[in-house]
């Protein structure tokens, strides 16, 4: 598995990218561990990923703060797809366009066969819906994606992002 380092966290230190899928130049990297512990919205009530405060802060501060003028010219626009698929038929909100995203279930669920991937002992948001439309999904810290979720607004949950880079 390719390991890269791109930006850096809050201590300084160059954060760790594992690639997860390739097209091309292009490269679909995961965060080695998580980033930061936040809700995936401050606020409770019904939320998609469209319109979550965690979306927010990875495209505006995180992406500022952690990547150079440089670094950030190679990580791509993306085009983010709601779940096609839900297993609780919650309404998966729109599409959006972001530089960084959180992985869907599916998503979650093709990448977290390989252990360095699904073992980091912490619990790490999805961008799926969960079983209510004030839950979001979430990885557990066994490595399990549980589709039912938990309260969006919830602070004791990872993030752990995935971008598109060119190389």
């Amino acid at each position: 598995m390719v390991t890269i380092k791109l930006g850096h966290g809050t201590n300084g230190e160059a954060l760790e990218w594992m690639a997860i899928a390739q097209n091309g130049n292009k490269l679909l990297v995961l965060s080695k561990n998580s980033i930061a512990r936040k809700p995936f919205n401050r606020n409770y009530g019904d939320i998609t990923w469209e319109q979550s405060t965690c979306r927010s802060w990875l495209n505006n501060e995180f992406l500022m703060e952690a990547f150079s003028a440089d670094e950030q010219k190679l990580i791509l626009q993306t085009k983010v797809m709601p779940d096609a698929v839900q297993k609780y038929g919650v309404g998966q909100g729109k599409p959006s366009v972001d530089k960084i995203f959180l992985l869907s279930v599916a998503e979650a669920k093709k990448c977290i066969t390989n252990p360095n991937i699904r073992n980091i002992g912490q619990k790490w948001w999805l961008r799926t819906p969960g079983h209510v439309k004030y839950y979001t999904a979430i990885v557990l810290e066994t490595g399990s994606v549980n589709e039912y979720g938990e309260v969006a607004e919830s602070k004791s949950i990872y993030i752990r992002p995935t971008m598109w880079i060119e190389m």
